[in-house]
């Protein structure tokens, strides 16, 4: 029943006995007033005259009054009526229209109201699915009653089932993911009356979540091989600079070694070079030529020898570079004695070109 029903018949009932009420009142109040005055006063015509205007009229215009009054709360009543109905006309469009399974169950727990997205996600007519249990669509058995009862104790207790996520049966026997979604209904002093219940069909979407899944499980196992992989480069990689800094302690403590032990026999020739040109008196040009050149080659060893520790300790940080300018005719001409050293009886001759630039070294 609309709840403007029982408002509107008691304003009726309160307007049938407040207006007869209201008119004896007038016309006992009248008579036991005005009336004596206006017979005592007036003629009996007179007097006789306002009771018809009292009677008469007034009376029928309060009946007007009343009965318009009554047809305005008749017509407020039409427009409310008017308007529930276009809105349970729009419910049942977008409940009818809905991909979902959109079903309502009555007190006993038994389907009363079927959808289009019901039919399409278990396959059941809604002839063929009234006023079964809605464990039907659980698949029976022990475990839908026990679901069942789950169901409606929790929603008698909070009043909605919201998300939870279960496993329902199709007309064919194919299990169904779904999702599930219940509100109580519940009377005007709050009696039970059964569940409005919204299943969504959740099948695929389960799917995409076991996709991404295992996805993301590939993936990690990827994570992991590719970290033991680079764990086992790192561990090459540390194994083999180990190496080269061994091998570089090596060549370092070689260098350093045929260095030193350079030095000493270089200082002799040198010593002994110094020697004959301070003791052997009668020398010929060449040599005098040959010792010379011996005693260059012997400081160019010695520089060289120094050239190698010093890049020793460059290398170790222990010196810093510090580049200034030199003539470069020098070390032209000291090329130059090499290879006449080596020559034999050829000769070579550089002419002289002053003005060459300084190189920074």
């Amino acid at each position: 029943m609309n709840q403007s029903t029982p408002a509107l018949q008691q304003r009726i009932s309160t307007l049938r006995w407040a207006l007869p009420l209201a008119l004896g009142v007038l016309s006992t109040l009248y008579q036991l007033g005005p009336a004596r005055w206006v017979h005592d006063a007036f003629s009996h015509s007179l007097h006789y005259g306002v009771e018809i205007l009292l009677y008469g009229f007034i009376g029928p215009l309060a009946v007007y009054g009343a009965v318009g009054q009554v047809g305005r709360w008749v017509a407020e009543k039409e427009q409310a009526e008017h308007r529930a109905r276009t809105h349970e006309q729009r419910l049942a469009s977008i409940t009818g229209a809905s991909a979902d399974a959109i079903l309502g169950l009555d007190a006993a727990g038994r389907i009363d109201s079927w959808n289009h997205g019901a039919e399409l996600i278990f396959g059941y007519q809604a002839g063929e699915i009234q006023n079964q249990p809605l464990t039907l669509l659980f698949g029976e058995g022990e475990a839908a009653e026990v679901e069942y009862h789950w169901l409606v104790e929790r929603v008698q207790r909070e009043g909605f089932v919201r998300g939870h996520e279960t496993t329902g049966r199709d007309a064919d026997g194919r299990q169904v993911a779904v999702e599930l979604t219940a509100t109580q209904l519940a009377g005007e002093l709050g009696q039970w009356l059964g569940m409005s219940v919204i299943l969504r069909d959740v099948t695929e979407r389960q799917r995409r979540e076991q996709e991404i899944r295992r996805l993301n499980a590939g993936l990690n196992e990827q994570v992991a091989e590719r970290t033991g992989e680079l764990a086992e480069k790192v561990e090459q990689l540390a194994r083999a600079n180990a190496g080269l800094q061994k091998l570089d302690r090596m060549r370092s403590e070689f260098v350093s070694l045929v260095s030193h032990q350079l030095r000493a026999p270089l200082t002799n020739m040198h010593g002994a070079v110094e020697h004959i040109e301070a003791n052997c008196g009668a020398m010929n040009a060449t040599c005098i030529r040959m010792l010379s050149i011996l005693n260059q080659q012997t400081d160019r060893l010695d520089r060289l020898v120094r050239d190698v520790l010093n890049a020793a300790r460059i290398e170790a940080g222990e010196l810093v570079l510090q580049p200034e300018p030199i003539s470069v005719t020098p070390i032209v001409q000291q090329a130059l004695e090499h290879v006449r050293a080596r020559a034999g009886k050829r000769r070579f001759h550089l002419p002289p070109k002053p003005g060459l630039p300084f190189a920074f070294a």
